[in-house]
């Protein structure tokens, strides 16, 4: 009797992250489909990170895409300088925002942003691998706002959307994301139960750090 009651338990330690997974790689691919292409929005929004996010973001605002463009998570200095290489950016305005550590905060700072502002169309500007979880996270925090989001994924040197299984660099970035997208849910579920944000930076959660330390490929441009 104990033995099958083991067997039971093992055989569900081993089914629900294998389910978990494995949905986690549907969403991927589905996110993963070409876009229409874009249109103008009231907002551009850029997730920064890696080279080229921040410089697809501002040409898309030069270009006429959007009068207004958030800025995630970036140093102003490295804002400034995009604006002193475009001429200050005299055709759209520049909203700083400069307090989210993470993903999940970069997707909750900018919902207040478009709530403040009231929003109903954004750009959303991240490297093509960030997407999947970045489009998740704003739009669910979104939920019943009625804001459409259009999505702009920037390659990753030659990776990208529509290449990334052809290489094991892509794979790698795939597997990554599936990973940190359950770390996102995770710290959006410590913010609906607190109703705010931790203090300490939520990649020192111990839990988080074993989860990341234990599943993540070495990638030293992982999006936390």
């Amino acid at each position: 009797m104990m033995k099958r009651f083991l067997y039971h338990i093992v055989f569900f330690l081993v089914l629900i992250p294998t389910v978990v997974y494995i949905s986690g790689f549907a969403f991927f691919l589905k996110m993963t489909d070409s876009d229409p292409a874009l249109e103008k929005a009231d907002l551009i929004v850029v997730f920064t990170g890696e080279h080229g996010r921040v410089e697809q973001a501002f040409r898309l605002a030069g270009e006429g895409y959007g009068s207004r463009l958030v800025v995630s998570s970036a140093p102003s200095g490295r804002v400034r300088h995009y604006l002193a290489k475009r001429g200050g950016g005299s055709n759209f305005k520049t909203i700083i925002e400069d307090e989210s550590r993470t993903t999940f905060e970069n997707a909750l700072y900018t919902r207040k942003i478009i709530t403040r502002h009231g929003i109903r169309s954004v750009i959303l500007v991240t490297s093509w691998d960030h997407m999947p979880r970045s489009y998740f996270l704003l739009k669910i925090l979104s939920l019943g706002s009625g804001l459409q989001i259009q999505r702009c994924r920037v390659p990753t040197g030659p990776v990208n959307e529509v290449n990334w299984h052809r290489s094991a660099l892509g794979w790698k970035r795939a597997h990554n994301e599936m990973i940190e997208l359950w770390g996102s849910l995770y710290e959006f579920a410590q913010y609906i139960i607190r109703g705010s944000l931790p203090e300490e930076p939520p990649n020192l959660c111990p839990i988080m750090a074993l989860l990341r330390n234990a599943f993540l490929f070495d990638d030293e441009e992982v999006d936390s």
